[in-house]
């Protein structure tokens, strides 16, 4: 992978939840289930968060790897439902990432999920990301990650 498409994926996973910079925090941190408009409204970060990028000037490989970054490999994502080859490299690594994070953090509406468990979920739901990726993330050394965790 070239230095540059590698610079660009970084950035592009640092920002990804930009978006959620113009979301209601009170959605945002909502304890329980969320209604079907605060859910729709949710679905809209990776929209505002391509918008605030391409506002400050980032390439259209990190506008659409924001974008992007809640598309599934079988079509069942957010917020184009766009599949497989369509969906940009930096985006399906951010979609494989970003779900682990989600599963191993805290949350107000959940406690986290277990290294062990949050793989597990993964695997069970491989229809949703490029296989190549996955086998990959499920390959590395996680040890070194634990303390981030506890």
């Amino acid at each position: 992978m070239e230095d540059s498409l590698r610079h660009e994926i970084i950035l592009s996973a640092a920002l990804h939840d930009i978006g959620k910079s113009i979301i209601n925090i009170n959605i945002l941190n909502k304890p329980g289930k969320l209604s079907h408009k605060e859910w729709n409204e949710i679905k809209l970060h990776p929209r505002y968060g391509a918008m605030l990028a391409l506002s400050m000037g980032y390439s259209i490989n990190v506008v659409k790897n924001i974008l992007f970054h809640h598309e599934n490999c079988d079509g069942t994502g957010y917020l184009k439902g766009i599949k497989e080859d369509k969906i940009p490299l930096g985006a399906a690594i951010i979609r494989i990432c970003d779900s682990y994070d989600a599963m191993r953090s805290i949350r107000s509406y959940r406690k986290p999920v277990t290294h062990d468990e949050a793989i597990e979920d993964l695997i069970k739901n491989k229809n949703k990301y490029r296989i190549d990726l996955l086998k990959k993330f499920i390959e590395l050394d996680f040890n070194k990650l634990e303390n981030y965790y506890k």
